[in-house]
């Protein structure tokens, strides 16, 4: 009877063990808002929904590098868009707030980061 209860509660413990250890859910990011940059002017051609954070510097994703025409950001979000990588002024940035910048002319075809703040 011994033998049968241990064998049971090694059982019991291992599948404790188990669902305690078993892959994770994969979670979600938070966001604060979205930049839509597009590579022509008046939101047309190819454009890209990107998600970002409040307060957090974010490189332009590499197929929209240096192609942006015009952009458009959540309302309630301001973000300054960097010609240089890593948010670095030395080079130039503009403000975008909704309901955006349909022809960009500071900046067109060079935006390479930006970081956004809530109004």
């Amino acid at each position: 009877m011994q033998v049968i209860f241990n064998v049971l509660t090694l059982a019991t413990l291992l599948a404790s063990f188990n669902a305690a250890f078993a892959a994770p859910h994969k979670l979600s990011r938070r966001s604060d808002g979205t930049l839509t940059a597009c590579d022509t002017w008046d939101f047309a051609g190819t454009c890209e929904n990107i998600d970002f954070v409040h307060d957090q510097c974010q490189d332009i994703p590499t197929e929209l590098q240096d192609v942006i025409s015009s952009m458009n950001v959540t309302p309630g979000s301001s973000c300054q868009a960097f010609i240089n990588f890593g948010c670095n002024s030395n080079q130039g940035q503009i403000t975008v707030q909704s309901p955006g910048i349909a022809e960009m002319q500071l900046g067109n075809d060079a935006i390479s980061s930006f970081l956004c703040t809530a109004n």
